[in-house]
């Protein structure tokens, strides 16, 4: 379902657009069967791009609605922003 979902919004145009799911490793009792899913982009305004095509009714809205009715419980929501400053050349 991740994937399909991935490939539509990248069909619709967002094409920086990624998704990566997790699972921890060593968090004990308290992470023990949590996922995390990461929805990454290139930038804010890429992101805010995908979010705003989402509330204008996209054609992927339906298989993110699917996607999210399987989830049980959102632990944690947030956004974050990130930025690579060095590459090795």
């Amino acid at each position: 379902m991740i994937t399909k979902l991935e490939a539509e919004i990248i069909a619709a145009g967002h094409d920086t657009f990624m998704n990566g799911l997790f699972v921890a490793m060593g968090g004990g009792t308290t992470e023990a069967g949590t996922y995390y899913l990461k929805s990454i982009t290139s930038s804010v305004e890429t992101h805010g791009a995908v979010i705003d095509d989402y509330f204008a009714g996209a054609s992927w809205g339906v298989t993110y609605n699917e996607a999210l009715a399987m989830i049980d419980d959102v632990v944690n929501d947030q956004f974050e922003i990130c930025e690579q400053f060095y590459t090795a050349k």
